[in-house]
């Protein structure tokens, strides 16, 4: 039974800019949509060029927003673009600036609403499972594809706890105020216990003489279950 105390949260958030992609006055719909898919396409290559120059922290950049604008412009092109001749065909134009709206409303369609996305995903994950993650920490840990390993050979919720449980462990160490206390199931920690032996220090920002110490006391828990 997880004992949660006050929230506490790792991140300051913001509030992106938003681009105002209202109608104007005397624009006809063919204009509108015009000018809202040029901005659209802007940001689509922005997406493209953020998860190849740093796949790293965004390489899932082009699963969110952008996966659902390629969707959209599938039905109307065969291109990967918004700004694309349209039919003559009002309710069409009507269309596909629903489409064009909801992308540009979307916060994934920019890099700053993708790491607010992930700043306050961080941050409740943190405060549910006691990890500590940046949310440079957690778009790492689910853009290189770590969480769908870990989720398939420990179960989601089994994995966060497990890191959550290291993360803890490594705080009492360094004598860090531990503001969740998590009461850990034998699976979890014997997810821990793997992840220690097999994961590279770097990937859970532990010294050596940590993660040593950390699989020590681990270990000594599951030797005492038994």
């Amino acid at each position: 039974m997880a004992q949660r105390s006050k929230r506490t949260f790792k991140h300051a958030y913001k509030t992106p800019a938003r681009y105002d992609f209202e109608q104007r006055a005397g624009e006809t719909d063919l204009q509108y949509y015009k000018r809202i898919a040029k901005v659209a396409d802007q940001r689509l290559v922005r997406l493209e060029q953020l998860a190849e120059s740093d796949p790293s922290h965004f390489g899932k950049s082009t699963n969110f927003a952008y996966a659902r604008a390629m969707q959209d412009i599938s039905m109307y092109s065969k291109g990967s673009r918004f700004n694309v001749k349209l039919p003559d065909d009002p309710r069409k134009v009507k269309e596909a600036i629903m489409s064009v709206r909801y992308f540009l409303e979307a916060p994934t369609s920019t890099k700053g609403g993708i790491t607010e996305v992930y700043k306050k995903r961080a941050d409740t994950l943190n405060q549910k499972y006691g990890t500590d993650f940046t949310w440079e920490d957690l778009a790492s840990y689910f853009g290189k594809g770590q969480h769908d390993r870990d989720s398939g050979r420990y179960g989601s919720k089994t994995s966060l706890y497990a890191i959550g449980l290291i993360h803890q462990e490594q705080k009492l160490l360094q004598g860090i105020k531990n503001n969740t206390n998590i009461e850990m199931s034998g699976p979890v920690k014997d997810a821990a216990i793997e992840m220690l032996r097999g994961r590279s220090l770097n990937k859970l920002h532990l010294s050596a003489a940590e993660k040593k110490a950390i699989l020590a006391k681990l270990e000594g828990k599951k030797k005492g279950r038994k």
